[in-house]
């Protein structure tokens, strides 16, 4: 079984781009026999290093700029290996012996990260055509930066708040000072008591038609990330236009049986 140290890449070069040293890893990757002489090699002719002179004076300026340390990331880094998806690693620059500037570079397969990433966006992706199509409205703030939005899908029953803009900003950003304020009033009493809040409110939509919306306010906490708030909101009319409904005809049976009992 390779240990982490075997696992690291190692290779240094000359500005030119030279081989001076390389160990096992990076000649099991490469191709290179294990004991076989680099010195007649140069970095740029190895894909996927540099293929050309401006791109490797690129690498070296930036390692330069960084005083002496710079941070590569390099994809498909082994040819003839898919598999291997991607390295990251750190490159130096110090003087031998002779005065002449050498570059190391310590490496290491990032491949499993770069697999979960890949799986994270695409799972988020598909968590996001899902939040955007239900016929939920969904909002989600950072309660440790200031209620700031970080996300809201395009349900959002809250029509003074575009969806593509609220990311970033806050109720203050979009309301009249005494609506945010108790949007904001609501928000920490969530997030200080745990306490999650339920009500139904009757607001007018875009049209100016009546509607009913069923709200819901809750903290989310986990050790791992900062707590979150997040509000869910259903569009409830048509259940309170059928209940209304019932009630009505409910009382007009009621009233209809006290006359027929009075005659």
């Amino acid at each position: 079984t390779k240990t982490k140290t075997e696992a690291i890449e190692v290779v240094a070069t000359k500005v030119d781009g030279t081989m001076v040293y390389a160990n096992g890893q990076f000649r099991l990757h490469h191709g290179l026999e294990k004991d076989s002489d680099i010195s007649t090699l140069n970095i740029q002719d190895l894909k996927p290093y540099p293929q050309t002179a401006e791109h490797w004076n690129y690498i070296l300026g930036e390692v330069k700029k960084g005083g002496g340390h710079g941070h590569f990331f390099l994809t498909e880094p082994i040819p003839g290996s898919p598999e291997v998806l991607a390295f990251e690693g750190n490159a130096y620059v110090e003087n031998n012996t002779m005065g002449e500037e050498v570059y190391w570079a310590f490496g290491h397969d990032v491949s499993e990260r770069v697999r979960n990433e890949q799986n994270i966006r695409r799972y988020n992706q598909v968590l996001d055509k899902v939040l955007e199509n239900l016929p939920v409205g969904i909002v989600v703030k950072d309660v440790d930066h200031g209620f700031k939005f970080i996300y809201r899908n395009k349900e959002s029953f809250n029509r003074d708040v575009p969806f593509l803009d609220a990311v970033g900003r806050d109720d203050f950003d979009f309301h009249p000072y005494e609506i945010a304020l108790q949007k904001r009033q609501q928000d920490e009493k969530v997030a200080t008591t745990g306490q999650e809040m339920y009500w139904v409110v009757e607001e007018l939509d875009g049209h100016g038609n009546v509607i009913y919306l069923d709200k819901r306010k809750m903290c989310i906490k986990d050790e791992n990330f900062n707590p979150l708030l997040l509000s869910i909101e259903w569009d409830i009319t048509e259940i309170e236009k059928m209940k209304r409904t019932l009630a009505i005809a409910k009382e007009k049976a009621e009233t209809s049986d006290k006359l027929k009992s009075a005659f």
